[in-house]
């Protein structure tokens, strides 16, 4: 590991290198913050209902959500925005 860190700090490009990490750190820790939230969304009781056209309002399925991106549900199929979670026991 030392031989790694000691070459990186031998060579030009490690100001490049540490540029990237620092660039790239926020959206890795943006994704992991999205996992989890998704994940406590899947594994609660409440229930996640979007506004269908022609349908009204419609409970759907948490396992086939598969992110969220700008007040956005993202399905398997296709995304919505007109969604909500409802709270159970509230």
């Amino acid at each position: 590991m030392e031989n790694i860190i000691e070459r990186i700090k031998t060579k030009p490009g490690y100001k490049i290198l540490f540029l990237l990490f620092v660039l790239i750190l926020p959206f890795y820790l943006l994704h992991l913050v999205n996992e989890s939230e998704l994940n406590n969304l899947k594994n609660s009781d409440n229930e996640v209902i979007c506004y269908i056209k022609g349908k009204g309002d419609v409970i759907i399925d948490k396992n086939k959500i598969v992110g969220f991106e700008d007040g956005m549900f993202i399905f398997e199929n296709g995304y919505a925005k007109n969604c909500y979670i409802e709270k159970k026991g509230e």
